[in-house]
């Protein structure tokens, strides 16, 4: 039997076929402007039994910066946990050991299990790449994971127009002295 009849016959007899868990950027495509601060989260799909993952996550620092990661609620709702601190490296664009422990069992479903806060420094685009992923259940077993990275486009601020208040004030300002000085 091949491989696709095998994964039809299990899916026709109500056993899907295990693929692993689903560790994700999200949003997967997102525009900022430069100087913004925005945030993305590393989330988990299909999980089974996590009970703790480290990673790391590659981006162009030429065009964004690191300024922190925090603990998501996808491990902490299943109970007490140890977040690992990461290590940012905005010189070479990675930030290491991003990581969750959850003690006393594992986590089922999916959910955000880190978010990373950056800023925008220049006009460009960063590919935003998760690797050296581990991930474990709770007896200490390996899971298999399928990574799926995200992209952020940078451009450049536009210049905002004035206020029409301020405008009006110019306005009437230019006016006053046109007069004063014709008098």
């Amino acid at each position: 039997m091949n491989k696709l009849s095998t994964i039809l016959f299990l899916t026709l007899a109500g056993a899907a076929p295990a693929f692993g868990d689903i560790i994700s950027v999200q949003p997967s495509s997102l525009t900022v402007d430069t100087g913004q601060h925005f945030s993305i989260d590393l989330r988990v799909d299909g999980a089974t039994d996590l009970a703790a993952f480290q990673l790391s996550l590659g981006f162009n620092p030429a065009v964004l910066a690191a300024n922190s990661v925090a603990e998501g609620p996808f491990l902490p709702a299943a109970g007490p946990t140890i977040f690992l601190p990461s290590q940012i490296d905005n010189v070479a664009g990675v930030i290491s050991f991003i990581g969750d422990v959850l003690i006393g069992g594992g986590a089922s479903g999916s959910g955000t299990l880190a978010t990373v806060d950056f800023t925008a420094l220049a006009s460009g685009s960063s590919p935003l790449t998760i690797f050296n992923v581990i991930a474990l259940d709770s007896l200490g077993g390996n899971i298999a994971v399928t990574t799926v990275p995200g992209a952020v486009t940078v451009t450049a601020s536009a210049v905002p127009e004035p206020a029409s208040a301020l405008l009006l004030l110019a306005v009437a300002g230019a006016l006053a002295w046109r007069r004063r000085s014709s008098s």
